[in-house]
Formats: C-alpha cells, structure tokens, sequence
C-alpha cells in the first residue's frame, strides 16, 4: 500500500498521493491501493466502489449529500477535479483539488458533491464504507446552486 502521506489535513478530510510506482501503474494498481488505504482509514468491514467519467470541465450543483457513518474517498486515476465540502448545507464551501495519483477521504458528517472536472477528460474511483450508497446518504437540495470552474 505505501506510506500514508496526507497532502493537506484539514477538518473535512485528509488528502494522500499515491507512491510513484503505483501512480505510474495500471488502474488497477490504482485502485488496489485506494481501496487498501480506505480500508485502513476507515476500518471498514467491507466497502462498495464507483467508477466516474468526467468529460466537461465546470460543474453546477444544485444538491449536496452527506453520509452520517462512512468516509467518501475521491481517487483520481486520470485529470484533476475539485471537490466542494461544507460543514453545514448552507455554509461556507471548501473546494479540494485533487489531481491525478492523488486521493482524498473526506470525513463522515461532511456535506460534499461529486467531482468537478478541471482537466478532462478525467477518471475518478470512488470507495464508501459497504450499504453507503443505500442505507447512509442524504441528499438535500440547495437554496442556491453552487457553480465550479467554467461551465
């Protein structure tokens, strides 16, 4: 799996970079390592995975979701992305970058939305605590949509 090697802590999450042989690797190199560093972030049981394809830079959100109980880990396999994260539904935002053969976790009980692209296309694996998606997101409308990047 490597050394953990957090890029920037912070109260919404931490991010890490993948080591250089991994990060040079196949995707499935790449995903191995996420899914391993979930793992023992989270001290997760099992986890579920997505794969995103992001082709248009910029992003407009109109809703945010949280979960209450597992982490949300954003891997960049290919392109850079930004990710919005709040504390409240209507407060202030964070947007983490995260480039490719980098990752960030973001903690439970933090608002946030799907990957913005900046350099597309762009990849993004996407590894939650296992019933995340079914049994431990809300997801909420905002009063005013949130724009990223030059959509």
């Amino acid at each position: 799996m490597g050394k953990k090697s957090p890029l920037m802590p912070g109260k919404f999450g931490n991010m890490y970079q993948m080591p250089e042989d991994i990060r040079m690797g196949r995707d499935e190199e790449k995903k191995a390592w996420a899914c391993g560093l979930f793992m023992a972030i989270s001290d997760a049981d099992a986890y579920e995975t997505k794969d995103i394809s992001i082709s248009n830079a910029g992003k407009v959100y109109e809703r945010l979701e949280i979960h209450d109980r597992s982490p949300q880990m954003y891997t960049v396999l290919k392109g850079k992305v930004e990710i919005p994260a709040s504390e409240t539904l209507d407060g202030a935002k964070v947007t983490y970058t995260v480039s490719e053969g980098e990752a960030i976790i973001l903690n439970p009980k933090v608002w946030h939305g799907g990957a913005s692209g900046i350099d597309v296309p762009a990849t993004v694996f996407v590894v939650l605590d296992e019933g995340t998606t079914q049994h431990d997101t809300k997801k909420v409308n905002l009063q005013v949509p949130v724009k990223l990047g030059p959509c």
